[in-house]
């Protein structure tokens, strides 16, 4: 077994929350990584993998205590590609820059799920070389599909560790990642219910528990205390435990509602757009995820997936319109008691910086309109708009959506393709604050 695997606390920010890699069964006839390729993209329902890199699109995951130090921020990062409407990629690069200079990783993993069959794939990148101090691997590598990836990948097997119960393991330390990527509430089972890991030693998928005998989680249904593995590991590390134990110790620490309203592990995600839009509204999120949707939230916030900017209705004017496409329109026949709106400014961003403020009018009778059309300058593809108002002390920054929502209001959101000019909603995730 890798030395890397079990080095301290510190090192299994990862290893203990989503991503720990390692072949733990026998074999009777190993199969080759193109094998395993070619079984994975049929099962999971794919042609191909995207490349990753950790450092263009990352999630640094939140730091560990290594001898008695507090870490802010680990050097552990995790990527994400939204392959279709089932399937999601997730990529790991452990302890970047320690060991090989910024474009090198002690190791690098990678996650594929198909969340409506289960089917999920393991990749584990292959050491650059053998050497007695840490390994290294590089944090851009080529797709596990490319014609050269034998080179760069190997198989994960199916019986790795921490994921014998499931595809993620939503820890307090890596369930910000995930909800960034959409990945909580979204549908994908930890029960062992759907998800399967595919491929085997003999070639045939493994479907069920008993098969990973010998991984350090197969009894991820039931709450028990960590497992310590024996002697492939120095220090005798203890690895994290089940699914059930790390979801129990969060709500006993309560960090699910209702005490904690700004919880990671609040976020919904229970629609991708499909053939009308996407529909992450209360009544169905009160149906699907009860224990998480109240009865009267206070304000809604949403963001899209893979993007931090998060939006919210808990602004002081209702607008007919602020999103990408549009611009800001407000009205002031929309306020109670026709009261004037705001004075607002909007940017957008352009080929990954922002513009300038710009401020095209002043409230009146009838508003305050900031529409994109107005907009001087302007390259032809924003790909963020925000605004901002004064409350008389400071600058108020909002962010807009990119589409133009039906919905939008402590019922839930509801983005409509067919309001879009290009015929699709992004994919937004939800998270009610409950008074």
């Amino acid at each position: 077994m890798r030395r890397h695997h079990a080095i301290s606390i510190r090192h299994f920010v990862l290893a203990a929350t989503s991503l720990l890699l390692s072949s733990v069964s026998p074999s009777a006839r190993a199969e080759t990584f193109p094998e395993y390729v070619k079984a994975c993209k049929t099962a999971v329902g794919i042609g191909s993998i995207p490349q990753f890199s950790c450092t263009s699109d990352q999630f640094r995951t939140a730091g560990g205590v290594d001898a008695g130090l507090d870490f802010s921020q680990s050097d552990d990062f995790v990527a994400h590609r939204r392959i279709n409407d089932s399937v999601d990629a997730v990529f790991a690069c452990r302890w970047v820059g320690i060991n090989g200079g910024p474009d090198r990783a002690v190791s690098g993993e990678m996650i594929v799920h198909n969340r409506f069959n289960g089917a999920t794939c393991f990749f584990d990148q292959q050491d650059l070389f053998e050497t007695n101090a840490y390994p290294q691997v590089n944090i851009n590598p080529v797709s596990p599909t490319h014609s050269t990836a034998a080179k760069i990948w190997r198989i994960g097997e199916g019986c790795t560790q921490c994921h014998a119960a499931g595809p993620y393991v939503a820890s307090p330390q890596i369930v910000g990642a995930l909800a960034k990527y959409g990945l909580i509430n979204d549908g994908h089972d930890v029960w062992n219910g759907f998800y399967h890991p595919v491929g085997s030693s003999t070639g045939t998928p493994v479907v069920t528990q008993p098969a990973c005998a010998g991984a350090c989680h197969t009894m991820g249904g039931t709450p028990t205390i960590p497992s310590r593995i024996g002697a492939g590991l120095v220090f005798g590390a203890v690895v994290m435990p089940s699914i059930n134990h790390v979801i129990n110790e969060v709500k006993s620490q309560r960090h699910m509602p209702p005490s904690d309203p700004y919880s990671d592990y609040r976020w919904v995600n229970r629609d991708y757009p499909g053939d009308s839009g996407d529909w992450e509204d209360l009544a169905n999120i009160q149906r699907e995820f009860p224990q998480i949707a109240c009865s009267s939230p206070a304000y809604i916030e949403a963001h899209v997936v893979d993007s931090p900017e998060v939006i919210t209705t808990d602004v002081p004017d209702k607008f007919d319109r602020f999103n990408l496409q549009d611009g800001l329109v407000c009205l002031s026949s929309d306020q109670p008691g026709r009261r004037r709106c705001q004075n607002y400014q909007t940017r957008y961003m352009c080929n990954g910086k922002f513009t300038p403020f710009q401020d095209h009018d002043s409230p009146g009778s009838s508003g305050d309109w900031e529409r994109r059309s107005s907009f001087e300058n302007l390259c032809a593809n924003p790909t963020w708009i925000q605004a901002r108002y004064h409350d008389g002390t400071r600058w108020v920054y909002l962010n807009g959506p990119a589409d133009r929502l039906a919905q939008f209001d402590t019922g839930g959101l509801v983005c409509m393709n067919s309001d879009q000019d290009n015929g699709q909603c992004s994919n937004y995730v939800v998270r009610f604050n409950c008074p």
